[in-house]
């Protein structure tokens, strides 16, 4: 497995959020919902996960290159929002 790197934004939202550290890489390794982001360019992991006391929905945003998985940013997708995305194509499946 490639080596995974946290970029500074998201050390910070992960801070604001209250989003415990482990969280962005067990998105990355064990989402088996990954997209492309045709908007800000970045791929896209989203897992079912309890945040602040809720099943919610999380995403991260991630570049991959070929030594290493750089995470972007982290957050709770909002109702529909997900859905939105993917009806109108910015998100596409991989």
């Amino acid at each position: 497995m490639k080596k995974v790197i946290y970029t500074s934004h998201l050390e910070f939202r992960l801070k604001k959020r209250g989003i415990p550290h482990d969280i962005p890489k067990r998105i990355y390794r064990d989402s088996n919902e990954k997209y492309d982001d045709n908007i800000a360019g970045h791929k896209i992991a989203v897992s079912r996960l309890d945040y602040s006391g809720r099943d919610r929905e999380v995403m991260i945003a991630y570049d991959e290159f070929e030594d290493r998985i750089e995470i972007v940013t982290v957050h709770p997708l909002k109702w529909m929002q997900k859905q939105q995305r993917i009806k109108n194509r910015r998100w596409i499946r991989i």
